[in-house]
């Protein structure tokens, strides 16, 4: 009876897990570098809320660099990825793009995947379990 229990406490965490990692809808930063809350050093420790919108797949920054100055823009990815690239578009310029799927992800830092939350997760469904041995 005690391995059913585990077995089952181990299915709902599984199942709790990947529910927690499904967005419906994924908040991300929405701007460019003509407001100055966009411009890197991104100030996203502060509320700015107005820069902000609900976004039906992921959220992506990119900045184009020039000869001598950058641009950059926030906003809604038409994609779900966890990625960053450089590109170089025929303009010459060189383009950096970064996708990523959590949550005001679009900072400028390395995206976080769903997956190292559901590795988390998983980690906490372990010692959880432990405890019921």
């Amino acid at each position: 009876m005690r391995s059913l229990n585990l077995h089952a406490a181990l299915i709902f965490l599984t199942l709790v897990s990947s529910e927690l990692t499904k967005v419906s809808a994924i908040r991300c930063y929405d701007c460019s570098d003509s407001n100055p809350h966009c411009r890197d050093p991104f100030p996203h420790k502060k509320d700015y809320s107005v820069l902000t919108r609900d976004c039906a797949h992921g959220c992506i920054k990119q900045t184009r660099h020039e000869k001598t100055t950058q641009h950059i823009e926030r906003g809604c990815a038409d994609e779900d990825r966890d990625q960053c690239f450089w590109d170089e578009p025929k303009s010459g310029e060189n383009l950096h793009v970064c996708y990523c799927t959590t949550t005001l992800c679009n900072t400028g830092t390395r995206p976080r995947s769903r997956s190292t939350y559901s590795l988390v997760w998983t980690a906490a469904s372990v010692l959880v379990a432990r405890l019921f041995i």
